[in-house]
């Protein structure tokens, strides 16, 4: 099995049969697949934001990053995804 990940699509992705993706949407990619893929290039990696998990969507104003989110607390991989919380 590949393992995935949260990306957020950059302006220019586009789904394999050309159409276009709005930039900032979430893609849930292979780890690294945009480093690979033309279709996904620029892509970047989700962040965590407390209460809500993974999201391409900014964090609330009140929130701050925190590191990152873990697998104990957070149920992602550890190092991966920038933490918000308030």
């Amino acid at each position: 099995a590949v393992a995935r990940g949260g990306y957020c699509a950059a302006k220019g992705n586009t789904r394999l049969d050309g159409s276009a993706i709005t930039a900032g949407s979430f893609l849930n990619l292979a780890f690294n697949q945009p480093l690979s893929d033309s279709h996904y290039s620029g892509a970047t990696i989700a962040i965590f934001v407390a209460g809500k998990g993974l999201t391409c969507d900014p964090p609330p104003a009140s929130f701050k990053r925190n590191g990152f989110a873990s697998s104990a607390t957070d149920n992602v991989p550890d190092g991966v995804y920038p933490l918000y919380t308030p």
